[in-house]
Formats: C-alpha cells, sequence, structure tokens
C-alpha cells in the first residue's frame, strides 16, 4: 500500500508540469510575427506589371472614347455595362471592382509557387470574359514566373466584366501582348456564354456578334455545342505538358454541367475526391483527374479574405499592400524545451512512485 505521503509528492510535480506546459504555450503564442513571403520580389514585380496593364488599356479606352461608367468608381475603364451581346449571366459588382486591385498579381505568384510551378513549366489557362483583371493577374504572375501560359479565352462575360464588344477581354489580352506587357499562347478562343454559343436571350444576333469578333481577331474559334466534344477539343489545345490549370470566371465548358466543380475551393486545389466519371466533368475537374493542380479564381469574397486582400476598395491599393506578401512566423522552441522540462519531472514522478513502494 502506498502511503498518503508518497501520494502527495506527485500532485505538487503535476500542477508543476501544468505550470510548465501553460509557460511553454504562451511563450511560444509570444514569438508570433510576420515575415516576407520567400517569393516577395517576384511577387511585388508581378503586381507592378498588372497595374501598368491596367493603365494602358485605361489611356486606350479614354482615346477610344469608350465611356466609363459611373459604377467603375476607380475609373479604371474595365467595368463594362450590365448587358451587352456578350453579357452571359448576372455578376457582382463589388467581386469585379475587386479584382482589379493589381496585388492579384501577387496573389497568382504565391499560388504558383505553392503549386510547386518551377521556371519553363507550362500552366494552362481556361479565361472567361467575366474578369480581365484576373485574366491578367494570372497572366502577370506567369511571366514573372518563367511559366509558359497556354490560353482559351471566351467572349462572353458576366455584368460588369469585359462585356463591351469594342473592347472584349479577349481584345484587352491581345493588346497587352502587342504591346510587349504580357507573353502568353492564346491557343483557342469561344463564345462562352450559354452551351458556349453566346446565346443571349436579349440579343437574338449575339451568336453572330461573337463570330464577327472571332473573325476579327484572328484566333482559332472553338464553335462546339456538344460539350464532352467542347472540353476534349481544349484538352488537346492544351497539350500533355501541363503541370497546373488556372481556371479564371464560370464557363461552361472549364466548369463542367453537374455542378461538381463547386466542391473545388477558391485558390489552390491539389486533388479531390470522389471525382465525377462522366466525359462533361469540365476542364478542371478533368485536370484534378489526371493530378494536375488547379488554381480555381471565382468567389472573389472567400478568395480576398483568404489572402488578407480588401473587399471592394476605393481607390485601389498600390502593389505591395496586403497581407498576401507576408507569411505568419512563429517559433516552436518554448514549446519544446517545456516539453523537455514536463518530461524531465515526468520520469522524476516515476521514481520517486518506484522508491515509496519499494520502502512499503
Amino acid at each position: 500500500m502506498i502511503s498518503p505521503r508518497a501520494a502527495r509528492v506527485p500532485v505538487r510535480k503535476l500542477l508543476l508540469v501544468l505550470c510548465v506546459l501553460a509557460l511553454g504555450i504562451a511563450g511560444t503564442q509570444a514569438t508570433r510575427g510576420t515575415a516576407p513571403h520567400p517569393e516577395h520580389a517576384r511577387m511585388l514585380a508581378a503586381a507592378h506589371t498588372m497595374q501598368r496593364a491596367q493603365q494602358v488599356l485605361h489611356d486606350i479606352i479614354v482615346s477610344e472614347q469608350i465611356e466609363i461608367l459611373p459604377e467603375d468608381i476607380n475609373q479604371t475603364g474595365l467595368i463594362g455595362p450590365q448587358w451587352t451581346a456578350l453579357t452571359s449571366t448576372v455578376g457582382v459588382l463589388e467581386a469585379k471592382r475587386t479584382s482589379l486591385n493589381p496585388n492579384f498579381a501577387a496573389l497568382m505568384v504565391r499560388l504558383y509557387s505553392e503549386a510547386g510551378l518551377k521556371p519553363g513549366d507550362t500552366v494552362a489557362m481556361g479565361l472567361s470574359g467575366s474578369f480581365p483583371g484576373l485574366c491578367i493577374a494570372a497572366l502577370a504572375a506567369a511571366n514573372q514566373m518563367g511559366l509558359t501560359a497556354r490560353v482559351i479565352a471566351s467572349y462572353g462575360s458576366s455584368m460588369y466584366g469585359g462585356s463591351r464588344p469594342e473592347m472584349t477581354t479577349i481584345r484587352m489580352l491581345t493588346i497587352l501582348k502587342e504591346q510587349g506587357i504580357l507573353q502568353f499562347d492564346m491557343v483557342a478562343v469561344s463564345p462562352g456564354g450559354e452551351g458556349d454559343q453566346g446565346f443571349n436571350p436579349y440579343w437574338e444576333d449575339a451568336h453572330q456578334v461573337v463570330l464577327s469578333l472571332a473573325r476579327q481577331d484572328g484566333y482559332v474559334l472553338i464553335d462546339e455545342s456538344d460539350l464532352a466534344r467542347n472540353i476534349a477539343i481544349r484538352m488537346e489545345h492544351y497539350g500533355s505538358d501541363v503541370a497546373a490549370f488556372v481556371n479564371v470566371g464560370g464557363a461552361l465548358a472549364n466548369l463542367g454541367r453537374d455542378g461538381a466543380s463547386l466542391m473545388v475551393n477558391p485558390g489552390l486545389t491539389r486533388s479531390l475526391d470522389n471525382l465525377p466519371q462522366d466525359d462533361t466533368r469540365g476542364v478542371m475537374l478533368e485536370f484534378l483527374a489526371r493530378g494536375v493542380p488547379v488554381i480555381h479564381l471565382l468567389n472573389l469574397r472567400a478568395l480576398a479574405a483568404d489572402f488578407g486582400l480588401p473587399y471592394d476598395p476605393v481607390p485601389l491599393p498600390q502593389p505591395g499592400e496586403g497581407e498576401v506578401y507576408a507569411v505568419h512566423t512563429i517559433s516552436p522552441w518554448p514549446a519544446l524545451a517545456a516539453l523537455l522540462v514536463c518530461a524531465y519531472i515526468l520520469v522524476d514522478i516515476k521514481k520517486a512512485g518506484r522508491t515509496s513502494y519499494t520502502r512499503l
């Protein structure tokens, strides 16, 4: 039988263990801080490129006397009208304004880095016309990372995006490539909109408008109403050496028809359980099925919140602003030291218990 005196000694030491653990936790918490992201320099350079690109487009829009809308409170010229022949669906004005923050290009560098991409890797991009800012961000970041960008872009746009027939997102990207600001290979374009056919219930000739724009721009046009075939054509254009896929917006061929794409969170996704097996699951899920990481840019509110970027900012932030440029740091040493001390005390308790038992 163990004496009462022998039992009291461990209680005091156990309390000491709890105190040491509490001190270790407090010490670890006290070391919390932030440090520049390892890709800080390239992130900042990409943001400056995006800012420059948007200024070039603004100046052209002004020179061509294209109206800058009252809803475009930052006067970028990159917020399009609600309804035109290119409008595919409803859109959130605040999200469109948010996407013009040049620091989204910095976010893309960060996501490419987290995806493990290296200079020379190929990134495939499915760009709807809905978010010209995010299209520019994805390309500016790819250029800074030394990646090869293969693009399939759509004319269709949700409200407030690249919805002007005279200044489509595809035309914006073409201008920026011609001026040497962005480098990419536009492997094909598509109508976008309903069925990826550019249909619009308010414009009977919407499909013809798209066909006219495609002829004018001179790119290979994917004009395929069968969704499975449409997806297969896109995969052929992208090739077999793709290291990552970027989806911007909600193009049908990229997201698929059955809603499974809703399981893909904004930002980087490396894999997804229970992928649908049909041939209309969309380009994004097709790449995930092949083990290719996906960067999904659609839910702007969640994306901005996750990476410390402001939602609907006025004025637009300058390059370098935002938590996206920082990583959180914490030292494990106080906790490790506390664990070692606790281990020593527990060993001592065990020895004391054995000694007491032996004496009895």
